[in-house]
């Protein structure tokens, strides 16, 4: 079995091409995690678990923000008493 660094470069170079960059690391990181939970997992299913988590899991895009964001302010001194 190849070593666990190399294996999840490998597995980055290899996804990077089909998806972005913070999810071919999440998938590769993945992959790395089922091999620990499975030690006769083979480098074939390795690769297979990552291409399946880079296309399943993926997030949303954050929401546009069209409000200004205003700084916080403290409220006014004896409003609450």
């Amino acid at each position: 079995m190849l070593s666990k660094d190399y294996l999840q470069k490998q597995i980055i170079k290899i996804l990077s091409s089909e998806y972005g960059a913070a999810e071919a690391v999440t998938a590769a990181r993945y992959a790395i995690d089922f091999l620990d939970t499975t030690p006769t997992a083979t480098v074939e299913m390795v690769i297979a678990r990552a291409k399946w988590y880079a296309k399943h899991n993926h997030l949303p895009e954050a929401p546009k923000r069209t409000a200004p964001i205003v700084k916080a302010r403290l409220p006014a001194r004896g409003i609450n008493r």
